[in-house]
């Protein structure tokens, strides 16, 4: 039940770059952005940002811990394509 409670998502989205270290030119500063793909449960959201995890750990029916998070800023985020959870079978 627990993990029904958070949605799970593909999301495009693209990240910050940094130059190589040391004296350098501007044009040489310039690179690309990293186009990046994230995929997993969206576990909080804010104004300006989202928690995507690819772990969850029920603990009980109102705790959950997570591993493997990351946080991106909204304004990186390109697209996000919400996932279909399989249901889940008690054994």
């Amino acid at each position: 039940k627990m993990i029904h409670k958070y949605k799970i998502a593909y999301i495009e989205w693209e990240d910050s770059e940094s130059g190589r270290q040391g004296w350098k030119s501007i044009e040489d500063s310039i690179t690309p952005l990293t186009h990046c793909i994230s995929c997993g449960f969206i576990v909080y959201t804010t104004k300006t940002s989202i928690i995507v995890t690819s772990h969850l750990a029920p603990l009980s029916d109102d705790t959950v811990d997570i591993q493997g998070d990351l946080t991106i800023p909204k304004s990186a985020i390109k697209s996000i394509t919400y996932l279909k959870l399989p249901k889940i079978v008690k054994k």
